[in-house]
């Protein structure tokens, strides 16, 4: 599950997707489920039981345990930070943590998209229209959007580079949350100029440790315009296909709320597996989030907090 998704470009915690620790705890959580299966039973499972889960509720290896020592377990019942968590995905040992408080609203589209696309290729495979190549085709990043944002650091000395590098690399998380904020988490146009500065004065620019010469600069560029370097072996393809502009554009604007969509039943294996989860969600209901906002609700609470203005596109 790693390999896979590395090679589908979800596989990093600082870019709030999933790292190494959540996901071995979504395979864990399968294992735990069905203790007795073959690992391509567990791999055709695992994409069926989150495409179908019904996030926030989390995920758990075991109860939660409440200590008396000072650190607060996960509890959004009582506390009001961890209410907003998206994924829970929960630490066995105490005291127990959601270990994926970093995915956002985005990246939660782009997970739940990425686990629909890996079950229809499952069921491909067990029909033999698809094969083990087809699951973990590389996800083309610099081929499937128009726009990009560009990064460019600068220091006077490795060691310096190295310490900038890492603190810049750790706020990139709250550069794209701001571009969600601002943009009413829907792809649009809008002047990132203003973005950009926040994010710096904010953000990046208050770094203790910040010596002359560290500066950071972030621009648009367009697919031309993206350096040969980022390619596999250096070379540009020469045309982008359709079908990844189109899987970039559904990665952008899968719904939120997709489990309507794809929990539609209509064979009794599929029903045996949902009300498998449901059973599964109901021992753990003491522990559970709640239900997600109303998506009529959420939309109009976005569009109030809309600003005005367009400039530039942002994939």
């Amino acid at each position: 599950m790693r390999l896979w998704a590395k090679r589908r470009c979800v596989y990093s915690n600082v870019a709030s997707f999933l790292g190494g620790i959540n996901w071995a705890l979504l395979v864990a959580r399968i294992c735990q489920l069905y203790p007795n299966a073959l690992p391509n039973m567990l791999g055709s499972r695992f994409f069926k039981i989150y495409t179908q889960w019904h996030w926030p509720n989390p995920i758990m290896l075991c109860a939660i345990e409440a200590g008396s020592l000072r650190p607060q377990v996960w509890d959004p019942r009582r506390n009001k930070m961890d209410m907003p968590h998206l994924m829970p995905i929960i630490t066995p040992a105490y005291p127990s943590m959601n270990s994926s408080y970093n995915v956002s609203p985005s990246t939660k589209r782009i997970l739940l998209g990425e686990f629909q696309k890996g079950n229809e290729i499952y069921k491909a495979m067990e029909a033999n229209e698809a094969d083990w190549d087809t699951l973990f085709e590389s996800y083309a990043f610099f081929e499937a959007y128009k726009n990009y944002l560009q990064i460019d650091i600068t220091a006077e000395n490795d060691d310096d580079f190295r310490a900038w590098n890492g603190w810049v690399e750790s706020r990139i998380r709250q550069l794209m949350l701001k571009i969600e904020r601002h943009t009413c988490d829907k792809l649009q146009y809008f002047d990132i100029r203003r973005t950009i500065e926040e994010f710096k004065q904010a953000d990046v620019n208050r770094y203790t440790f910040r010596k002359h010469g560290m500066e950071i600069r972030v621009s648009h560029v367009n697919r031309r315009s993206i350096p040969n370097f980022v390619f596999p072996g250096g070379v540009r393809p020469l045309r982008p296909s359709k079908s990844d502009e189109t899987e970039a554009w559904s990665r952008c604007n899968l719904p939120i709320d997709s489990l309507a969509a794809v929990a539609s039943i209509s064979n009794s294996e599929v029903a045996e597996e949902l009300a498998l989860v449901k059973k599964i969600m109901a021992t753990e209901e003491g522990a559970s989030v709640g239900t997600p906002m109303n998506s009529s609700d959420e939309e109009a609470s976005s569009n109030d907090s809309c600003d005005g203005g367009v400039e530039e596109l942002v994939d």
